[in-house]
């Protein structure tokens, strides 16, 4: 029986005394496993781009979003009161902290003087919030400081800006603290920049100013005259650790059905957005399924191609074949000549595809804002593929070719 050094030898003799047959057989292998490769990789990236979006909006985080119009939403009950608030605070042991947040849209403006046309108007989302969301959302003080418990007792008008590129970009020129934010008639002092894990920031250039929510009350309420049915009151409640998260929810829908005859009111669902994610996560999955069915088509069709390579070096080679068996060498040794060639020419092609694929998906992946990640899945699938596609395209050319008598052939 041949070692491995003598079939390697042989093998890479008989794959390229044809070369260009050899070339065009590793083209088809190639471009099924860069396939694989590539999907399964951009795959990877979109699974990390989900949890880095539940790691930035908060893995401890339950939300709350109250949105007030009843006429707009079918069994919809009236918004949290400070009781309810105060109601889920008790009943839920897993409680970290509670932050309540208004959101009335885009009021904020900012004036820039030196710009005389419409393009002088720069336009913030406000939120307004307490201390308590400080907390929350993890604040990093980048300069000045966040809204105080003086703040919204006094009802002061002051704010603190969310950090963005969007600022610089927007605003034309780098704010500074006790520049003015204006709402209609009021103006509103710029105390603090800040940066948070964006629970409410889904763009990366949404430009946010974080007010009292006293003072949001006041002026958008009574000043401004809205109605408090267009303001959409969000809670978001913190876990004592992630891990409690799940049950957090739980206590928190029980508590919600407790004061709402033992039902959840459509516009207080409460979520996590883990739960989001794995949505996310199993439409990925369907998606990656769908395009590796169609990558592995591509490879079956490159198998295909080597198993009509190998059948035909079986009857190009009859001759050395009978010889060979003539000289004592035996079925089996047959076989492996042939499986090793075929092994070889998938495991080329496998590797090339390989590189060929991760090189594909680090060039396009950034277009379409998704993470390259190396990682084992898509190199062993890979691999795995190569190897199993050259075992089937060779076996049975290496059966035939084994089973032929050398004095049938010498003759």
């Amino acid at each position: 029986m041949l070692n491995c050094k003598d079939l390697f030898k042989i093998a890479k003799r008989g794959l390229f005394s044809n070369k260009v047959r050899f070339f065009l057989s590793l083209i088809g292998i190639t471009i099924g496993i860069a396939g694989i490769v590539g999907i399964i990789t951009i795959g990877e990236g979109k699974k990390k781009k989900v949890n880095e979006f539940v790691n930035r909006m908060g893995a401890d985080i339950v939300t709350i979003e109250g949105y007030r119009e009843a006429d707009t939403i079918k069994d919809a009950g009236k918004p949290l009161s400070k009781s309810d608030i105060a109601f889920i605070k008790k009943r839920c042991p897993s409680i970290k902290e509670i932050a309540e947040i208004s959101i009335s849209g885009t009021g904020l403006e900012y004036y820039i003087e030196e710009i005389e046309n419409d393009e002088n108007i720069v336009s913030f989302s406000e939120k307004g919030v307490d201390p308590t969301f400080a907390r929350v959302s993890n604040i990093e003080i980048i300069k000045g400081r966040f809204i105080s418990e003086a703040d919204v007792r006094e009802r002061r008008k002051v704010c603190a800006i969310e950090l963005t590129s969007g600022i610089v970009t927007q605003c034309k020129r780098n704010l500074k603290i006790g520049d003015y934010l204006t709402y209609g008639p009021e103006k509103i002092k710029i105390i603090g920049f800040v940066k948070t894990k964006a629970i409410f920031r889904m763009l990366p250039d949404e430009l946010l100013a974080y007010w009292p929510i006293s003072t949001a009350e006041e002026i958008l309420i009574i000043k401004q005259g809205l109605i408090p049915e267009s303001i959409m009151q969000t809670i978001c409640i913190q876990s004592i650790s992630p891990k409690k998260t799940k049950q957090l929810l739980k206590e928190v829908e029980n508590a919600i059905k407790q004061r709402n005859e033992g039902h959840i009111p459509s516009n207080l669902k409460p979520y996590i957005y883990e739960s989001l994610v794995e949505e996310g996560l199993k439409e990925v999955n369907r998606t990656t399924l769908i395009m590796l069915a169609i990558a592995l088509i591509a490879l079956i069709v490159g198998g295909i191609g080597i198993m009509n390579v190998m059948y035909i070096s079986v009857m190009e080679r009859i001759k050395e074949i009978g010889i060979r068996r003539a000289v004592g060498a035996k079925e089996i040794d047959v076989i492996l000549q042939f499986l090793t060639e075929a092994l070889f020419l998938c495991l080329s092609g496998g590797i090339i595809g390989i590189f060929l694929g991760l090189f594909i998906a680090y060039y396009f992946m950034p277009f379409f804002d998704i993470p390259f990640v190396i990682s084992l899945p898509p190199i062993t699938a890979g691999l795995f593929s190569a190897c199993i596609i050259g075992l089937f395209a060779g076996l049975k050319p290496a059966i035939k070719a084994s089973k032929l008598d050398p004095v049938e052939i010498l003759r």
